[in-house]
């Protein structure tokens, strides 16, 4: 039986959905799950991939909490992706990490949360 992940969904594309932030999917790589997500929820593939099925540059996949480097990548059951659309605006993230600002869900030192917006980098 093929893996069951997780895949979360920023608000934008939520919308789409009826506000569905994540949706589980049985897939055995990246661009299975992919592929599984727009067969259910086919209005999304226009703002995650490009006419060839490549991910949009302004998009970034998140494999648990490692940025995505190919499509091919294989996934074991109760991984997570994490699609994240750049946005432009908003406010710079000031207050460190060290100071219990907040925190994301992830392992990954260089994502976190500050006062519900998620940042990249350092605090």
């Amino acid at each position: 039986m093929m893996p069951q992940v997780e895949i979360r969904l920023p608000t934008m594309l939520a919308k789409l959905i009826g506000d569905t932030r994540t949706v589980s999917v049985h897939a055995d790589s990246v661009r299975d799950a992919l592929r599984e997500l727009f067969n259910g929820h086919p209005q999304l593939r226009v703002h995650i991939t490009d006419e060839r099925g490549n991910v949009r540059p302004h998009v970034s996949v998140f494999h648990n909490a490692s940025m995505l480097r190919g499509l091919d990548a294989p996934l074991e059951s109760g991984d997570v992706l994490t699609i994240l659309q750049a946005v432009s605006g908003g406010s710079i993230c000031r207050e460190s990490r060290a100071t219990g600002a907040g925190s994301a869900s992830t392992s990954d030192r260089n994502l976190f949360v500050v006062g519900g917006n998620l940042c990249l980098g350092k605090a």
